[in-house]
């Protein structure tokens, strides 16, 4: 009786490590989905972080522009406002004149096939804009501009009109991640001169009274 008890005893035991085998088995198969879930959602956020905060990085530059020098799909160059530093800085000379510099963004290929987007500002040469945005799939109409014409705004043509006549732009990042899932940022900006022209100071004659 007591070979029997230690035999059935063993049996139970070995049937509880086997349930407790596959417990553990579909518990590590869980946590693994889990994680590859996590790190491909993780991915999906940094992808689009990636792509909105540089939108918003050139959409803020944007804002503060005189007048758009160039206008393409994949480039935009533009004078923009600037505070001068202390030793620029001649009240007498500036009163009716605004500091600027020119600015271009433009979105280059490289020879993997993947979309950068980059920044120059009075240099020879283009520099990553930070935070790096890379997308092997872009739709290449990324800047675009809207003319009054007529009392109505029309999409800007650069074979017809300047390009300081833009009132209005739009950036857009249109891009598709490695999951064949579509991304679609767009911003739209009105210049705060609209047709250009830098701003004047003046002020009534009265100001300055009578110079006899």
């Amino acid at each position: 009786m007591k070979l029997r008890e230690k035999g059935f005893t063993l049996a139970e035991m070995m049937i509880v490590v086997v349930i407790l085998i596959m417990v553990m088995g579909v518990t590590y198969s869980f946590y693994m989905n889990m994680t590859r879930v996590y790190a491909k959602g993780s991915e999906h956020v940094l992808k689009i972080l990636d792509a909105q905060i540089p939108l918003e990085i050139m959409c803020h530059e944007l804002r503060s522009a005189v007048r758009i020098v160039e206008l393409k799909p994949d480039l935009i160059v533009f004078d923009k406002y600037y505070e001068p530093t202390g030793n620029e800085s001649d009240p007498v000379k500036d009163l009716n004149s605004v500091k600027h510099k020119t600015v271009h963004f433009r979105v280059r290929k490289d020879d993997e096939g993947y979309y950068h987007l980059e920044r120059k500002e009075e240099r020879d040469f283009f520099e990553p804009l930070q935070p790096a945005f890379s997308a092997k799939e872009l739709n290449p109409n990324v800047f675009r501009g809207w003319k009054m014409v007529r009392g109505k705004l029309t999409e800007y043509n650069s074979f017809k009109w300047n390009s300081e006549d833009i009132p209005m732009l739009e950036i857009r990042l249109h891009f598709t991640l490695k999951d064949n899932q579509e991304v679609d940022f767009y911003r739209r900006v009105f210049l705060p001169v609209p047709f250009a022209g830098l701003p004047r100071i003046s002020a009534p004659e009265d100001v300055f009274g009578d110079s006899d």
